[in-house]
């Protein structure tokens, strides 16, 4: 019953930020490395779901960074890290993500053109 529980919410949670993204979502359930690049003003994917311990490849241009920020942040279009994951300018790093749980991203630069990110992490 929590897991399902736990899977409505996931699924309400991914509509709701459906309304604040371009609209990407990539599950790849056969792969545990998932990769998010910065193809243009945007991530793609832009809503990624994983499982614990999948090899998350971030790529970015060199325009574009990705830092995690809180949600309140990420749904105030602001851009004050968490200190969580940081991703530089024009960098490609690798990160395994430990909780489950929503992460949130945005690009620094371009948070007041929507370039944002979320990744959600199920057990």
């Amino acid at each position: 019953m929590e897991k399902q529980i736990r899977v409505c919410l996931i699924l309400i949670v991914i509509s709701l930020l459906f309304s604040c993204t371009k609209n990407t979502l990539e599950i790849n359930e056969n792969s545990n490395i998932k990769t998010i690049t910065s193809p243009g003003m945007y991530f793609s994917p832009d809503t990624l779901i994983a499982s614990l311990g999948d090899t998350i490849t971030f790529s970015m241009t060199p325009t574009h960074n990705a830092i995690e920020v809180s949600e309140e942040t990420y749904i105030n279009n602001d851009t004050q890290s968490n200190n969580g994951f940081s991703i530089n300018y024009g960098e490609t790093k690798n990160i395994i993500l430990d909780q489950a749980k929503v992460y949130y991203y945005v690009c620094q630069p371009h948070i007041q053109l929507n370039m944002k990110g979320i990744i959600i992490v199920l057990e």
